[in-house]
This record gives structure tokens, C-alpha cells and sequence, in this order.
């Protein structure tokens, strides 16, 4: 039987509080990486879209590593930073690869859209932006199931020895099965709630985006634990 959804959050906050408060230097790393992924940044400074953009891949590769590293069962901490490189590129291609779908679906919604512009018929154009936003549509939910699915691979990928973790489906839905679906699916609505409602703080006037970065680092450990105790 899993652990209840109350004393995971309990558990997982004790753990966050312990990890981040109690070693401001975890903190204060986390908050310089979630402020460099911040998209805030390249609407103040579009013309340092490419800086921005290494920053964001590099301060992702060491956030993936570090949510591994948690849901191996692991601490906070940035040592043996070679590992946690590694196991952060990991994370990175396995969520690339769950996200094809997602990424083929999105082009062909707009390539849908767009092709019927190149002529004149309006009823060719009404039927490709009709057909457009279905294949958005599926797109979207396509996204947050894969989104989903992540979330058990990576944690396999955690207990693995190789990237090859992330994509044992037999294990990925054992974990699920073990942990219940219903659980594992109602946790995942409530992050995905809460990350939306963090996000809309970055666009908060002058103060969103270190706003943003204060909070993120809280709801990354949070949520890595949580879903260390529910699947592990």
C-alpha cells in the first residue's frame, strides 16, 4: 500500500524545509538556476536570446540531476557534480523523447493552419484552421500524458544503471500499479495546478521572475521527494 497523499506532502515538506532552509547554499544555487530559466529574462534582454538559451539547457541539465539524484533516494547536494551532470543529460534526453509526440503533433497543427493560407479558397482555409486546432488539441493532451508518464520513468531511470530505465515500460507501470493509479494520476493534477499558478508569477510586473526563483527551488525538491516516496 502506498504512502497517503496528506502524509507524503507532510513527509516531502520536512524533507524540502530540512534540504533548502537548513543548507541555505542548496537554496541559493536552485534560486540562480531557476532564474536562469526564468523566460522573463529574454523579453527584458532580447538580444541576448542565445546567452539565455545555454544558461536555460545548462541550469536544466543540473536541475535534472539533482531531481535523479532526490528520487534515487538521495539528498540535496551538488557533490560528485559530475554524476549529477550526467544523470541531468539523462533526464533531458528521456524527457526530449516523451515529448515527440507532443513536438510532431504541434507542427502538423500548424502546418494544417498554415498551408491552406498559400491559396484562395475560403473554405480550404476555414477546414485547415478547424483540422489545426483538433490536432492542437490532441497535442495538448497528448503533452500531459506523456507529461505524466515521465514522472515514473524518471524515477526508474533513478534506480537504473542507464538512461534505458526511462523507457522499461513494464517497470514504469509497475511502479504505477504499486502506487495506484489513482494517487499517482490525483498528485500529478495537484503539481500541475500548482506549477501553473508559479508560473503566472513570473509575468507579475518587476517582481514576478525573482518571485518565481525565490519559490521554484521549493516546488522542485517538494514535488522530487513526493514522488520519490510515492514510486520508489
Amino acid at each position: 500500500m502506498s504512502i497517503g497523499i496528506s502524509e507524503n506532502f507532510k513527509q516531502s515538506f520536512a524533507f524540502t524545509k530540512e534540504n533548502l532552509l537548513g543548507k541555505i547554499l542548496n537554496w541559493v544555487i536552485l534560486f540562480v538556476l531557476a532564474f536562469f530559466t526564468g523566460t522573463f529574462l529574454t523579453e527584458l534582454f532580447p538580444n541576448l536570446e542565445l546567452l539565455w538559451a545555454v544558461l536555460t539547457i545548462a541550469a536544466s541539465v543540473i536541475m535534472g540531476g539533482i531531481i535523479i539524484r532526490i528520487y534515487a533516494g538521495g539528498d540535496v547536494t551538488f557533490a560528485s557534480f559530475g554524476t549529477v551532470v550526467i544523470k541531468g543529460i539523462g533526464y533531458n534526453v528521456a524527457a526530449l523523447v516523451y515529448s515527440l509526440p507532443t513536438l510532431i503533433l504541434t507542427f502538423i497543427s500548424v502546418a494544417v493552419m498554415l498551408i491552406p493560407l498559400a491559396g484562395e479558397h475560403p473554405g480550404a482555409l476555414a477546414a485547415g484552421i478547424g483540422a489545426g486546432i483538433l490536432l492542437l488539441i490532441a497535442a495538448i493532451i497528448v503533452l500531459l500524458i506523456t507529461n505524466f508518464l515521465m514522472i515514473p520513468a524518471a524515477v526508474n531511470y533513478a534506480h537504473s544503471t542507464g538512461i534505458g530505465g526511462a523507457f522499461k515500460f513494464s517497470e514504469i507501470f509497475a511502479r504505477l500499479e504499486k502506487a495506484g493509479w489513482g494517487e499517482t494520476i490525483g498528485s500529478y493534477l495537484i503539481f500541475l495546478v500548482i506549477g501553473m499558478l508559479l508560473t503566472a508569477v513570473m509575468y507579475i510586473p518587476a517582481v514576478g521572475g525573482i518571485l518565481y526563483a525565490l519559490a521554484y527551488p521549493f516546488l522542485l525538491v517538494l514535488q522530487a521527494k513526493y514522488f520519490a516516496n510515492l514510486l520508489s
